[in-house]
């Protein structure tokens, strides 16, 4: 196979991370209020994820294609092409449909959430991606810019993982976040609940058991050129 050489786009590379970076915040910030009032919303949402998994078994491949059918016909293509690979190492599944944005990764990295319409589209439950990790603990995810390709490269890169705080670089930038979110009133809460834990330890603690599909990590450029 040839190899393409790609050189980041720095404006699209900032984009990228600007966009996991502010979901990010706003997630961590509202499963600091559910630790702080006692509200275990999260390990709610991360059960009930595991349960619907399971009913969507043996379904991953017809869910990507489903998918792909749905972005094709709200970019109003007429005519689209489905590539499915399969090596020993990964499945890899691309379409022409429409590219992703910041609500399609806010949409995709939720449950119960779909911006599609029941009238138009096979899928709208925002669930059935997540079947995927029946068959994989990681789904990579390169989406090209409205007006390119991925020929020149990914304008939105990320992967959702079952565990994302077991990666140290995503765990420190949300040890830093944390802190900044805390504040005085949520600090003092969440000690006097969790009381043998500072409460930024607390934070993360039980941020393990959210549904790690809900917190996106980062991917470049370089990390597409190697899939390809």
């Amino acid at each position: 196979m040839s190899s393409n050489v790609i050189e980041p786009n720095v404006a699209q590379v900032v984009a990228s991370r600007d966009i996991l970076g502010d979901l990010w915040r706003r997630r961590l910030d509202t499963l600091v209020s559910g630790i702080a009032n006692g509200d275990p919303y999260y390990r709610q949402i991360a059960n009930a994820a595991e349960h619907i998994t399971a009913e969507h078994h043996g379904r991953f491949l017809v869910e990507l294609i489903q998918n792909a059918n749905d972005q094709a016909v709200r970019q109003g293509l007429t005519n689209s092409r489905v590539s499915i690979t399969r090596t020993e190492q990964l499945i890899a599944v691309g379409n022409s449909g429409q590219p992703f944005d910041k609500a399609k990764v806010d949409n995709i990295t939720s449950i119960f959430k779909s911006d599609k319409s029941a009238d138009v589209c096979i899928g709208n439950k925002g669930i059935g991606f997540k079947a995927v990790f029946q068959v994989a603990d990681s789904a990579e995810i390169y989406s090209a810019a409205s007006s390119g390709s991925l020929s020149d490269e990914p304008a939105i890169a990320f992967r959702m993982v079952r565990r994302p705080f077991e990666d140290p670089r995503f765990r420190a930038e949300i040890l830093a976040l944390t802190e900044k979110l805390l504040g005085h009133d949520r600090r003092h809460a969440i000690e006097a609940r969790f009381t043998t834990s500072d409460a930024t330890e607390a934070v993360l603690r039980e941020a393990e058991h959210v549904a790690g599909f809900t917190f996106p990590l980062h991917l470049t450029a370089e990390d597409f050129c190697k899939r390809i």
